[in-house]
């Protein structure tokens, strides 16, 4: 939806949708006697969810200036709704020195999650320490070893402001942006 008032100095904007993304490209071990070690494939469903809102005003506009204003704001879930059925999960982003931490795909779970060793914890919060064996002392770590979901690196929602100043053909904007939530 799109309204303009006040001759068009006042404006709002706002857009909600949902989408499907339907068979990505995965890379799956290749079936027995194949002559590859490797096996691409169609699969997979992604739903988007989301909105945006659009506030733009223009408070000042006289014939050697003008200022126009806008506020943004815009938020989007995800869900993987399917994967391969032979894809328990799936691995992409980069890779580094470290194979602790991970970014994954996997069915009910959002892109964006982020995978990796936890420590365990507390009712306080307060990381919890082996008490004998080789490990004496270290942290223990959450899930016997295994990665856990540690975040999402995706934002709750992002907001943007813009101010646009014209004078006699000179024009200067400035933007401020943000990204509020996620783990990075």
């Amino acid at each position: 939806m799109e309204w303009k008032f006040l001759q068009q100095r006042l404006g709002f904007n706002f857009t909600y949708y949902r989408t499907n993304t339907h068979n990505q490209f995965f890379k799956l071990p290749a079936l027995a006697g194949d002559k590859y070690a490797y096996r691409y494939v169609n699969a997979g469903d992604i739903q988007n969810r989301g909105w945006e809102m659009t506030v733009d005003v223009t408070p000042i506009l006289t014939s050697d200036f003008t200022w126009k204003t806008s506020l943004n704001f815009s938020s989007n879930k995800n869900k993987i709704l399917e994967l391969h059925e032979q894809l328990k999960e799936f691995a992409y982003g980069p890779t580094s020195f470290s194979s602790s931490y991970a970014m994954k795909l996997k069915k009910g779970g959002s892109f964006g999650d982020i995978y990796g060793k936890a420590f365990k914890r507390d009712t306080d919060g307060k990381i919890l320490y082996e008490t004998d064996g080789e490990r004496q002392g270290l942290p223990m770590i959450e899930g016997d070893g295994n990665t856990v979901k540690v975040g999402n690196a995706n934002p709750d929602f992002t907001l943007g402001w813009t101010n646009t100043f014209s004078w006699k053909g000179l024009v200067l904007s400035l933007l401020v942006d943000g990204r509020y939530g996620g783990k990075v």
